[in-house]
Formats: C-alpha cells, sequence, structure tokens
C-alpha cells in the first residue's frame, strides 16, 4: 500500500518487553472498561433518572461504535503509521472518558461513550499488531498469550475497582481513573514507540484511504448488530429487511474492495486456509462461550437468589481459569503447536457448557464454581494459540487491519451469542403466556407466576447451553484444519512471514527470499515452500 516501508531492525529482546508494557498498560485499562461500566450503569441510571431501557443505550452505544470503526481504523493504522494511531487513540479514549465523567444527561453521556470507543478501537487494533510484529514468529503465540493476559487482568480487575469507586466517590470516578490511566499509557507509548523497530512506519498517503469501503463496512456492521441485538423486538417484515440489507452492504463492500486499487481490506486473505480456519474457530467459538457470563449473574441473581456483591465471587473462577491457562498457552504453542491447545481449550469448552446446562434452581455452589472454572481454563488455552494461527497467516504489512478484524470477529459473535441466549430464554418463558423481561424475574418474586417463570429460565438456559456446546463443538472440527506453523528462528525475523495459502507475500524488510517450514498436524506431513520478492 503506498510506497514500500524502509528494512527494520529485529527488535531486541529488553526492548520488546518495553512495548509490551505500553500495549499491555493501554489494553488493561481499556477492558476495564468493559466490565465496570457494566457495575456502574444501574447507579447511573438512578443518578441520571433513567429507565432500565434508556440506561442500555449506554452500553448498546458503545458496542455499535467500537463494532463499526475497529475494521476502518485498523486500515487506517497500517496507512499513517501505528505509533501516532495508538497514542491517538489513547487521547480520543480518555478525552471520551473525562466528557463521560462530567455528562450532565443521557445524550451528552452517548456521545461521550462513542468517542470512547472509537479510541478504544484505535487502541485494540494497534495494541495487537505492535505485539505481533516485535515478538518474532517463534514467540509471536507469547506475545499473543501475555496480551490476553493483560486483557484478561482487565476484565477481572474491571467490576471489582468500579464497584470500589463507586461506593466511595461516586460512577464519575471511574471515568476518571479510566481517563487517567489511559492517558499515561499514551504518554508512554510516546517516549518508547520507535515506528522503525515496531513495523509502524506510514506505508501511504491519507488520501488514498479507502474511505468508501470504510463506510461501506461500518454501515454494514451497525445494521447487522443492529438487527441482531433487536431481533424479539422486531416485526417479521422489519427482520428479514434489516438482514438483507447488510448482505447488500456487505455484498457492495466485498465488490468494492476486489476493485479498487488500494483496499481497506484486502480480501485475498481468505485465499489462506490457515486464516480461513483459525477465524472460523474464532467466530464459533466466542459465539459458544459469549452466553456464560452474560446468563450466569441472572440465574445466580434471580433463580438462585444470590445478591449481586455475591455474584462476583461466584463467578470468579471462570476468569481465574482464563488468565490461569491464558498465561502459558501462547507461550507453549510456539514450540508444541497451535493446534492441540485450540482443540484442547474448545473441548473444555464444551465440557464446562454441557455442565451449564444441567443447573437448576438448587443447583450447589459445589457444582456451579467448578463448572465455571472448566469453561475459564478452556477459554484461556484456545484464544491466544487461535490469535497467533490468524496472525501467522498473513503478510506484517497488513497486521494493523487484520487484528482489528480479529477483534471485530469477537465483539460481533458475542453479540450474536447474547441475542440467541436471550431469544431463547424470553422465548420460553413467553410459551408460559406469561411476559417477563429478563432484568424483571427478582420482582417476581413471591408471585403466583414466579415458580413457573423461573422454571421456564432454566428450561431456556439448558437448551441455550446445548445449543452453544454444539457451536463449540463445530469450532473444534474448524481448530482442527489450522496448522502447526514451525519457523527457522534464524530466517524468520519480525516483519518476515513466507507464503500464505494461495499466494507468495514478499517480506517487509526487504529480504529476497524466506523459507518457512509448516508442519501440518494431520497426514499430510511436513510442508515445505518457498516464497520470494
Amino acid at each position: 500500500m503506498g510506497s514500500e516501508p524502509a528494512p527494520v531492525e529485529a527488535p531486541s529482546s529488553n526492548y520488546k518487553w518495553m512495548v509490551f508494557s505500553v500495549m499491555a498498560f493501554g489494553l488493561f485499562f481499556g477492558v476495564m472498561d468493559f466490565g465496570g461500566t457494566g457495575v456502574a450503569i444501574p447507579t447511573i441510571a438512578d443518578d441520571l433518572g433513567l429507565e432500565l431501557r434508556r440506561a442500555s443505550l449506554i452500553v448498546i452505544a458503545f458496542s455499535l461504535a467500537i463494532s463499526a470503526v475497529l475494521l476502518p481504523v485498523g486500515s487506517l493504522s497500517d496507512l499513517i503509521g501505528r505509533k501516532r494511531s495508538f497514542i491517538a487513540g489513547g487521547f480520543i479514549f480518555s478525552a471520551g472518558a473525562v466528557a463521560s465523567a462530567s455528562a450532565p444527561g443521557l445524550e451528552f453521556l452517548i456521545a461521550a461513550r462513542i468517542t470512547q470507543a472509537i479510541g478504544a478501537a484505535i487502541v485494540m487494533a494497534n495494541g495487537m499488531a505492535i505485539v505481533a510484529f516485535v515478538f518474532p514468529a517463534g514467540e509471536r503465540g507469547k506475545g499473543m498469550g501475555y496480551i490476553g493476559l493483560a486483557a484478561g487482568l482487565g476484565s477481572v480487575a474491571g467490576p471489582i475497582v468500579a464497584g470500589g469507586m463507586i461506593d466511595l466517590a461516586g460512577w464519575r470516578s471511574f471515568f476518571i481513573l479510566l481517563a487517567a490511566g489511559t492517558g499515561v499509557a499514551s504518554v508512554w507509548a510516546w517516549i518508547i514507540l520507535d515506528d522503525a523497530r515496531i513495523g509502524g512506519q506510514a506505508r501511504g498517503k491519507f488520501s488514498e484511504y479507502d474511505w468508501t469501503g470504510a463506510i461501506l463496512s461500518a454501515f454494514a456492521l451497525t445494521l447487522l448488530i443492529i438487527v441482531v441485538a433487536n431481533s424479539d423486538d422486531l416485526a417479521t417484515w422489519q427482520l428479514v429487511a434489516g438482514i438483507l440489507g447488510t448482505v447488500g452492504l456487505v455484498g457492495l463492500f466485498v465488490l468494492r474492495e476486489t476493485r479498487t486499487r488500494i483496499p481497506m481490506f484486502d480480501l485475498n486473505a481468505f485465499r489462506s486456509r490457515q486464516f480461513s480456519w483459525a477465524i472460523t474457530a474464532r467466530f464459533l467459538g466466542f459465539i459458544g462461550t459469549s452466553s456464560t457470563f452474560f446468563l450466569m449473574p441472572f440465574y445466580l441473581q434471580d433463580i438462585q437468589g444470590y445478591a449481586a456483591s455475591e455474584v462476583g465471587f461466584i463467578t470468579f473462577p471462570g476468569a481465574l481459569g482464563f488468565v490461569l491457562t491464558g498465561a502459558f498457552s501462547g507461550r507453549l504453542s510456539d514450540r508444541l503447536g497451535v493446534k492441540r491447545f485450540t482443540v484442547a481449550g474448545l473441548v473444555l469448552v464444551v465440557v464446562g457448557t454441557l455442565l451449564l446446562a444441567t443447573f437448576d434452581e438448587e443447583t450447589s455452589l459445589y457444582v456451579i464454581m467448578p463448572s465455571l472454572l472448566i469453561t475459564g481454563l478452556g477459554m484461556g488455552l484456545w484464544i491466544a494459540p487461535n490469535m497467533s494461527a490468524a496472525i501467522d497467516a498473513v503478510s506484517s504489512a497488513t497486521y494493523g487491519v487484520i487484528s482489528a478484524f480479529i477483534n471485530l470477529v469477537r465483539n460481533t459473535a458475542s453479540v450474536i451469542g447474547i441475542a440467541i441466549a436471550t431469544t431463547l430464554v424470553v422465548g420460553f418463558i413467553q410459551h408460559t403466556g406469561l411476559s417477563a423481561d429478563l432484568g424483571s424475574l427478582s420482582d417476581l418474586e413471591g408471585s403466583p407466576d414466579a415458580l413457573e417463570i423461573k422454571s421456564a429460565f432454566i428450561s431456556g438456559m439448558r437448551v441455550a447451553f446445548i445449543v452453544f456446546a454444539s457451536v463449540a463443538g463445530f469450532a473444534i472440527i474448524a481448530a482442527l484444519k489450522t496448522r502447526n506453523p514451525l519457523r527457522r528462528p534464524e530466517l524468520a525475523a519480525p516483519g518476515q512471514l513466507g507464503s500464505v495459502q494461495g499466494g507468495p507475500v514478499a517480506s517487509d524488510s526487504g529480504a529476497t527470499e524466506l523459507e518457512t517450514v509448516s508442519r501440518e498436524a494431520d497426514s499430510d506431513g511436513p510442508n515445505v515452500r518457498q516464497a520470494g520478492n
């Protein structure tokens, strides 16, 4: 894209970890926002006098914005440079957090949250891309694993930190903390990052950016998420129109990207079987796991009767399991191959999800907490190796947009999974002839309909978990199709990727020849390919 990037020097070990500290710090606060804001929503609603449905717009607006802009900002960062993009993203997020903290009403807060989402998308896309570059091919799984660990710690810290700060100083104090933390990360990035050492040189001109493709992708994803998230409330014709509109926009996007000289997202990436199967496994895997931590709070509070303050401790084993296995799965997958970790992790997810499908109103915590631990252990095992498998299949020149796409797949799959879970549970409740919102179950305690609605909720939850275990099972099949790439470290410096399925990819560092050794973990045996300019 644009002019050829200048040759780059392989980052030293010390510099690699300094860069990682910047990325981990920024992503930690970005991810902490997700869980922390969820805890703050009831307090915000009470303070601003909002009904539940209006308060939910605070979360929906953030999710829509981050999904809509992830792909465009990832592509833009590849064009104009990753250092300046990451720093800009951090400051945009900080500005949005300050605005959120000072919001006088809902409309202002929604605008501030959209600003935060844009900044978060830029940080997420560039963070993964920069880590993927500075960790050499033989250590890329380690880098993905540790960056996942930082994100996991952020997700664990979010509800705990937000809950404590809300009690001590009000909900606005949490957004001030986010602004300060991300601002410090941006300053740290300005000091540490060097475009020549992180593969982040500008590869084109701002005027060359594919604005048409960016707009088409943003509208397509926004419409898809709106339709999926509101499928229960839409009339049949509205649902059909939304689906057809999404398909039409995606078709126009594909047509645009295949005909423009400098596409926002190079669809040739899908010619790589490795990339395609890794993305398929990721999409199905996140559909299969996203509902677990969405349904559990409702089940524990409204069915089991636990207080909100107790739910965080009950679900903690799931987060702990993710952190424990996420800390080593990426590192070991560099040596032992990505396939076995991805498959083993997804198998654990299936087992844990099927255990969740056995829960009823009397299920003991001695069953609930180990089941969540198994699910968390599985998630930690498969996510980092899966990211490594996808990143390894593409040229480093596209790390920004590919990293954004990987995050986008997760977000979209999570929204779809939650929508399916909500539809199934609410459908079972409505089948009883009663009408109940998921958030209103606790209000029915003691009423004649309470037992029937709780029974319907449990039935719907069980069916949902069986469906998601099946989806995760299909993700295992996709994971079995991925390769275990093993590269000779002396030949595969950072930024030098070998050929992808469907055609060679030239090295970004100016090398004229690069040998990549890929070992198929199936019966195909070793496969050696040459890639050259």
